[in-house]
């Protein structure tokens, strides 16, 4: 319930799936094909301009990142632990936007959400999420690892952010 995309809509996975992919993508759909008889599958995309399903041999690599980020997402099991490397790649800034916000949301329903990222852009649906009170300040982490010189380990640097969604520090 509280990974639906939007209250009223509906709860099937493959319904979900397609929220999320289209309202992150910009009106990219997916549907999967199973042939028993041959024991394969087909993943096969439409969009707002072309609704017809086709199969995806240009698929864009944006898509392939974040679609099992999506299907892994709504998923996770409550108190699982969810690690997504860069799920900003090949990304549009408005779509890394709004997969930071798929994660908050993620989180919020009780998955520990763990993030590697270099996208301000992804940072910055993680702070529309908490000024929206979709998630809480408790609930966000954010922190910066940077080298010195003469030195092993990273420097950490732990950053707050409040109920505005502004960032202590921004390094």
């Amino acid at each position: 319930e509280k990974r639906l995309f939007d209250k009223g809509t509906t709860a099937y996975i493959k319904d979900q799936v397609n929220l999320w992919l289209s309202y992150i993508t910009g009106g990219v759909k997916v549907k999967a094909n199973i042939d028993p008889k041959t024991l394969s599958s087909q993943i096969q995309l439409a969009n707002d301009i072309s609704t017809d399903f086709r199969t995806a041999t240009n698929l864009g690599f944006g898509i392939s990142y974040v679609l099992p980020i999506i299907v892994n997402g709504l998923i996770c099991e409550e108190n699982s632990i969810f690690i997504v490397e860069n799920p900003e790649a090949h990304l549009h800034p408005s779509a890394q936007t709004k997969i930071g916000k798929f994660l908050a949301m993620v989180a919020n329903a009780g998955v520990n959400v763990i993030v590697e990222t270099h996208s301000d852009h992804f940072i910055n649906g993680v702070q529309i999420s908490v000024a929206t009170e979709e998630i809480s300040t408790e609930s966000v982490t954010i922190n910066f690892f940077s080298q010195e010189e003469d030195h092993i380990q990273p420097k950490i640097e732990s950053i707050s952010i409040n109920e505005l969604g502004e960032l202590s520090d921004w390094p």
